[in-house]
């Protein structure tokens, strides 16, 4: 109990600290960026089910972000490299989908690379979601790990209990850029044809 209760404290603080910077941080979408996040995943894996089935639905439908992920938007005909480098460019984020078989997946590399180069730059920022611990992983080299010591990553619920599944997507929903939020005009029946704003809360 001794060490859980710091362990528990430490996660709040991080949270907390999370929620204040998105309050007063600046909004994210007014730049020339056509995206939000870049999906970087090891394709042709068990991996694909994650993230067309449940993360790239929930980050369009729930969260409002514009997805840029390769089964969808890599250009046909186009070396992979090139269509790596211009995600990366075109998004605001990298979202990383660590497993086993992103480590092994020498593409996955190359798009980890050229996501660091852009943060080292400052014009991007990575955020790792944890889908299975990688930890002890044998590929798991110097840099992929001290960016894990540097950057906040969320952790999936391997269990998918409800409870940890929405933690995991509030945690991660403070990660993604902050976009203004979009207002949008319902007619309202009366003599003068007159509209009322709805703010669409993100």
């Amino acid at each position: 109990m001794g060490v859980v209760l710091p362990v528990v404290v430490y996660r709040h603080r991080v949270i907390f600290k999370l929620r204040i910077k998105r309050w007063f941080g600046k909004y994210e979408d007014q730049d020339t960026r056509e995206y939000d996040v870049f999906v970087s995943y090891c394709a042709g894996s068990s991996d694909d089910t994650f993230v067309a089935k449940t993360l790239v639905p929930t980050l369009e439908k729930k969260l409002h972000m514009d997805v840029y992920v390769e089964y969808r938007d890599f250009e046909l005909g186009e070396a992979i490299s090139i269509n790596v480098i211009k995600a990366v460019e075109k998004s605001r984020r990298t979202i990383l989908v660590l497993s086993p078989r992103y480590l092994e997946n020498g593409w996955c590399r190359f798009q980890f690379l050229n996501a660091q180069i852009e943060m080292m730059a400052k014009r991007h920022k990575l955020i790792p979601i944890m889908l299975e611990d990688i930890s002890n992983h044998k590929d798991l080299d110097m840099d992929l790990r001290n960016m894990l010591k540097m950057v906040k990553y969320v952790k999936w619920p391997s269990d998918r209990r409800k409870r940890k599944e929405e933690k995991f997507w509030k945690h991660l929903n403070l990660l993604l850029p902050k976009k203004k939020p979009k207002i949008e005009y319902r007619k309202v029946s009366t003599a003068s044809d007159s509209y009322l704003p709805e703010a669409e809360v993100i």
